[in-house]
């Protein structure tokens, strides 16, 4: 019986053995790409002002749309030029027509992608960098009034030109530098979506004008924190700020 009791727990304890062996625990240290995740993280907050023309459907003429968005930002570098950010925050429409506008849903996601850069060295009171980046976004707005919830989905996309001066002297004793970047460029907005006109009843609208440009700048108090101010200029012009932290 003991001789049994004994042989039990041998193979039992083999097994468990085996099995540990797939635990994370029993993986070798070593990974097959290093790095730190807070230097690829850059989280922030942003506003926008929107005012689009849009095309209401069936025929039905234009109108204004316009609302303030707010949210909050969070970025990663998936690769050492390209960024995935995703954002949430809130929306509420603006204008005469709308009683009791609330804020309601505002989240998107999508892709910043560094693809060129130059330096200018010379003349020396110009010197900087020049470049080129891409960024797409994909947002869904949503927005309440006492007729409804309003709702729409915009895809945005830029081909910004930028060129940065730097400053040439350290702004502490850390040796840290500012610096003053610029940037214009084409850009195409398309948006599809839904105003609640009255109780239970809504109008669809499109954009009006999808192709237009970019235009804005951004300020480095240091190379990790940025204040950013931006136009997206179609049928009207929406504006926007930002606040970022690049860890």
């Amino acid at each position: 019986m003991k001789m049994r009791l004994i042989v039990v727990v041998a193979i039992v304890s083999l097994g468990s053995l085996a099995q540990a062996a797939t635990f994370p625990g029993s993986i070798s240290r070593e990974p097959l790409v290093r790095g730190n995740v807070s230097d690829r993280l850059s989280i922030g907050l942003g506003y926008d002002r929107i005012e689009r023309d849009v095309v209401l459907k069936d025929h039905l003429g234009k109108a204004a749309l316009q609302a303030d968005s707010m949210s909050g930002y969070v970025g990663y570098n998936v690769l050492r030029w390209l960024t995935m950010f995703v954002t949430a925050g809130a929306t509420s429409l603006r204008g005469d027509q709308w009683t009791s506008p609330d804020y309601s849903l505002r989240v998107s996601t999508g892709l910043n992608a560094y693809l060129w850069e130059g330096d200018v060295l010379s003349p020396a009171f110009a010197a900087g960098r020049i470049s080129i980046k891409g960024t797409a976004e994909l947002i869904r707005h949503e927005a309440k009034t006492d007729a409804g919830t309003s709702d729409w989905i915009e895809f945005v996309a830029a081909l910004p030109i930028g060129y940065e001066f730097f400053d040439r002297y350290p702004a502490s004793k850390s040796g840290v530098n500012t610096s003053l970047a610029l940037y214009a460029g084409p850009a195409v907005s398309v948006l599809d979506g839904s105003l609640a006109v009255a109780a239970g009843r809504e109008q669809g609208f499109r954009q009006d004008q999808a192709f237009g440009a970019v235009a804005g700048v951004d300020i480095y108090f240091a190379p990790s924190i940025s204040v950013g101010f931006k136009a997206l200029i179609l049928d009207q012009v929406t504006t926007g700020a930002s606040l970022r932290f690049h860890f």
